[in-house]
């Protein structure tokens, strides 16, 4: 008996299935697909002939996804309903409709990826006032309340920050954006000039005059090379973009005194303002110390107030 009854529900499930995939497939009025199975026609039949993209049936059954874009599918089923198109009917229609959309597409993607051959030699990190993100949608990090790192596209012609339609534009991530634009300052600091000091007080200066000296704290291989000469975690300081000093934790007290009174000399009077902040950097992090403990000793040397006579 309990087998019999295992077979009956077996094959009522069955019946269940095979009744929901027709009406997945057939509208009950006029026999024409309903729009969901409508989508996935369409689906398998922009996927079989357009193998070169990537088709995604959304949520919405009058829509697939390609890329970042939609192909809206009313149009074309309300043809199909309206003309009762067989199968080789509708195909033409499906070409009809998609293979333009599919063919500028195609041509859209080689542009993108031809300007990003191009662009990829010549992004760069930089380090800039966080007000210039007044100006637009910047692709950015906040370091601190005052500079922010980005990126710029340096050509012989002209210069100008990577925004968020670059990269949609592109195709491409950050995470590429930023590999490409180190590996190019990298290239570009091969041979630069810097002050390096490894006895007493050690500390590293790096002011190339290029535009890119602050930035270069942002490039992991140059960490890495500060990391060798003054250990790690180190200090780093950006008061201006044509300037990198970078020193040892270990260094005396009267050293960061002087360091962070020069800093906030040049912070209030260079061009290309970036940061009064010291910043703990090492291989792997960066942190903005808005009061360490040299700072602290620093603060409590300061004579206080005088207090105004009654």
């Amino acid at each position: 008996m309990t087998m019999d009854i295992k077979k009956h529900i077996a094959a009522f499930a069955l019946i269940v299935s095979a009744c929901t995939q027709h009406a997945l497939a057939t509208s009950a009025a006029d026999g024409s697909m309903a729009p969901a199975a409508f989508q996935q026609y369409v689906l398998k039949y922009l996927q079989d002939t357009f193998k070169q993209h990537q088709f995604v049936a959304d949520a919405k059954v009058n829509t697939i996804k390609v890329g970042n874009n939609e192909l809206n599918l009313d149009t074309a089923y309300q043809s199909y309903k309206d003309a009762q198109l067989d199968q080789q009917q509708l195909n033409l229609v499906l070409k009809q409709y998609y293979g333009p959309m599919m063919q500028a597409l195609s041509q859209q993607i080689s542009k993108s990826n031809h300007q990003w051959q191009v662009a990829k030699t010549q992004v760069r990190p930089q380090l800039a006032s966080i007000e210039y993100l007044q100006r637009a949608e910047l692709v950015h990090q906040k370091l601190d309340d005052k500079v922010i790192a980005t990126f710029v596209i340096d050509d012989e012609h002209s210069y100008k920050y990577v925004t968020a339609e670059h990269l949609k534009a592109w195709g491409i991530g950050i995470e590429e954006l930023a590999a490409a634009a180190n590996a190019n300052l990298v290239a570009k600091s091969a041979n630069m000039p810097m002050n390096i000091a490894t006895e007493g007080d050690r500390f590293i200066v790096i002011k190339a005059n290029d535009g890119y000296d602050a930035a270069r704290i942002m490039v992991p291989e140059i960490r890495s090379f500060i990391t060798e000469h003054l250990g790690e975690p180190f200090y780093a300081a950006m008061p201006y973009r044509d300037i990198l000093l970078v020193w040892s934790a270990q260094n005396s007290d009267a050293f960061f005194k002087q360091m962070k009174l020069g800093v906030e000399k040049d912070f209030n009077s260079q061009q290309y303002a970036l940061s009064p902040h010291f910043f703990e950097v090492s291989r792997q992090s960066f942190a903005v110390v808005e009061q360490g403990p040299k700072e602290q000793k620093v603060a409590d040397e300061k004579p206080p107030a005088k207090t105004p006579k009654q």
